[in-house]
């Protein structure tokens, strides 16, 4: 085989491995998204108010969370196919078993599961990434990987309301563990860690570091967390993506309950505001790519969301259907100011260890996934004797304006890498 051929035999095989664990990122970003849609059946099925939804859904966020630090060292250590096998085994056990919940308790563990599968999935393809493209490919594949990723998020909001009008939400949740299965399959015997694995030259010069499992974690660990750099970043990821997630978890039952729409139609709305934050994840990995820039758009697309969210806090009572929708789909391109934060992350650290340092920053919009809900449950619950319509959910986006203007403040500062890693200079 001519070195032309074996590096078109490269390329295509990568993009063989790439789309089948992106498939299972898609499948997961579905399932951590889905709840907002389905509210009316779970709450009717479940007896769920305001803080138990909030709950529910915060479930997935807390064990991805708390396991994004431990999948980073594994992805170093035992590799990237194996933690996808496992956790998409995991992912599927837990989709199962929401799908035949018959009392909140098992709900709640299945969505603990859920979030302990997919937890693996994204840290894994950036690994994959490291092995099987160029340095200055990350921001547009990382971009690609959101929108994709994204896009499995985008068809648990209106897609979903069009599918449970038509058939069981139990139904679906057991159909997307079937899909998760015959992936996970595919996963065993297609993916590869890295080029060398399969025959191939590598993409990259063998760096001066040992191997991850030949240094301690521990130091690891503790070079990562002594990395100055790596807590803006931290910060940002936690307040930007927390808004994110709060959005779709409450964007149905908020245009259903402010201005007398049907779910189809807010599911849709959030399906369009899905899509467009999924198309923008890839333009502006793009563009940061071109123009050697990371820090810049973190700033403009926080700026945005600050504005947004202070227009819906302070002046929501002014604001029709139409322009409530702009808005939140404006807000929607506007969240993916954080996605550069993981290119960030790879750029300030030990390329050897880049599947800790971006699982560590990476554990941060969980965290806030998590939190954020739960309070912005618990201030509608609070008010909701006294206020509803939009004076209710007013109270409630106060806390996403406050967020904004934390991810805002924290973005000034971000390091500027220059697209490149930074890491030996």
């Amino acid at each position: 085989m001519t070195q032309s051929s074996k590096e078109n035999s490269l390329y295509s095989y990568r993009w063989l491995i790439y789309i089948i664990v992106l498939l299972l990122y898609c499948t997961g970003s579905f399932l951590r998204l889905s709840p907002g849609v389905i509210k009316n059946e779970l709450e009717a099925a479940f007896a769920l108010g305001a803080v138990g939804f909030s709950t529910l859904n915060s479930m997935y966020f807390y064990t991805y969370m708390i396991l994004q630090i431990p999948v980073g060292i594994f992805v170093d250590t035992i590799g990237a196919k194996k933690m996808v096998i496992i956790g998409g085994t995991i992912t599927a056990l837990g989709s199962a078993l929401f799908g035949l919940a018959g009392s909140v308790p098992v709900l709640m563990i299945s969505r603990l599961l859920i979030g302990m599968g997919t937890s693996a999935f994204f840290i894994a393809i950036l690994k994959l990434q490291t092995q099987w493209y160029l340095a200055n490919e990350y921001g547009f594949m990382t971009g690609l990987t959101s929108f994709v990723g994204n896009m499995g998020g985008a068809l648990a909001q209106g897609p979903l309301a069009f599918i449970i009008a038509l058939a069981s939400w139990r139904i679906t949740f057991l159909s997307v563990s079937g899909l998760i299965l015959l992936l996970v399959i595919a996963s065993a015997f297609f993916v590869v860690n890295r080029p060398e694995d399969k025959g191939f030259a590598p993409l990259h010069a063998p760096a001066d570091a040992a191997p991850a499992s030949q240094i301690k974690l521990g130091s690891i660990l503790l070079e990562t967390f002594k990395n100055k750099k790596i807590w803006p970043l931290v910060l940002y990821m936690f307040f930007a993506p927390a808004c994110s997630f709060t959005i779709i978890a409450w964007g149905p039952a908020f245009f259903t309950e402010t201005y007398d729409v049907t779910m189809l139609t807010a599911g849709n709305i959030m399906f369009i505001q899905t899509t467009v934050f999924a198309l923008s994840c890839v333009a502006i990995g793009k563009i940061s790519d071109l123009i050697k820039r990371r820090k810049l758009p973190s700033v403009l697309f926080a700026a945005v969301n600050v504005v947004i969210w202070c227009v819906f806090a302070f002046a929501g009572n002014r604001v029709s259907l139409p322009v409530a929708a702009t808005l939140i789909i404006i807000s929607g391109a506007a969240n993916t100011g954080y996605i550069l934060s993981l290119a960030i992350a790879k750029e300030i650290s030990n390329p050897e260890f880049s599947g800790i340092s971006t699982s560590v920053v990476n554990t941060a919009p969980f965290l806030g996934g998590a939190v954020a809900p739960i309070i912005f449950g618990t201030i509608i619950e609070r008010y909701t004797p006294m206020l509803s319509g939009i004076a209710l959910f007013q109270k409630a986006f106060l806390l996403l304006a406050l967020f904004y203007i934390c991810a805002f403040v924290s973005s000034f500062f971000l390091v500027e890498t220059g697209a490149r890693n930074i890491y030996y200079d």
